[in-house]
């Protein structure tokens, strides 16, 4: 099966059974990075970086 990153689509690895060539998802090690600082940055701050904000007119 080919590993797909969920967030920039590359292909990051291959996993068994290898003959299968459907695709399955994840995170690559450079976004699950970026995803756990995001993460931490909230416990920190208290900000979260997946809230949608609706600009105020």
């Amino acid at each position: 099966m080919r590993q797909i990153c969920m967030d920039c689509k590359i292909l990051f690895g291959q996993k068994e059974p290898l003959h299968d060539n459907s695709e399955t998802h994840g995170l690559c090690p450079e976004c699950f990075n970026l995803r756990m600082k995001q993460i931490q940055e909230y416990k920190e701050n208290g900000i979260d970086p997946w809230k949608k904000v609706e600009p105020k007119i």
